[in-house]
């Protein structure tokens, strides 16, 4: 059985001869005799369930593919726990700035706001990568680590001012 699942990247122009080109929704395309078909499915489990009523794969076959889907479970789990992080690191950075710049002129802060633009952020970053899940997963992981680590520093030295100021006025009363 041959079978080959690839991720093209459109902004590359990287997609084989006589590709139906669809941005958006995922694609999938049956090749038979050079010619590619658009199948009607898009949703990893629909996909999964028509390439084995094509090709009838072994059962192993379609264990390993709902697998992956699972991955596809935790990869969007580790995104959403990725914008979460990075959007309380954010907000107590910007409790910090208010800290120091009293005249800060008020915009587009609130946590709403600093969540939705995180997250538009990442969207961005993540259409430009071409990786496998695994290595998405793996590349997760990482940005998680980084952006507890960022969180937990900026909450570390919110604290740290606020024991010095509290030492201070302390001081002050005696």
């Amino acid at each position: 059985i041959k079978l080959k699942i690839k991720k093209y990247n459109i902004e590359k122009n990287d997609y084989a001869p006589n590709m139906i080109v669809s941005r958006g929704t995922p694609t999938f395309l049956l090749y038979h005799n050079g010619k590619g078909n658009k199948l009607a499915e898009y949703k990893p489990n629909d996909i999964i369930n028509k390439i084995d009523e094509i090709i009838e794969s072994p059962k192993n076959m379609k264990e390993q593919m709902l697998e992956k889907v699972e991955l596809i479970h935790e990869r969007m789990h580790l995104f959403g726990y990725l914008t979460m992080w990075m959007t309380e690191s954010k907000m107590i950075e910007n409790m910090l700035i208010k800290r120091h710049i009293k005249d800060l002129s008020p915009k587009k802060s609130d946590d709403e706001n600093i969540y939705n633009d995180i997250l538009t952020s990442l969207i961005e970053e993540d259409i430009h990568r071409n990786d496998l899940i695994e290595e998405s997963l793996d590349y997760s992981k990482e940005k998680i680590k980084e952006a507890e680590k960022g969180c937990f520093v900026a909450a570390m030295m919110m604290a740290n001012e606020l024991i010095d100021e509290e030492k201070k006025k302390f001081r002050d009363i005696k």
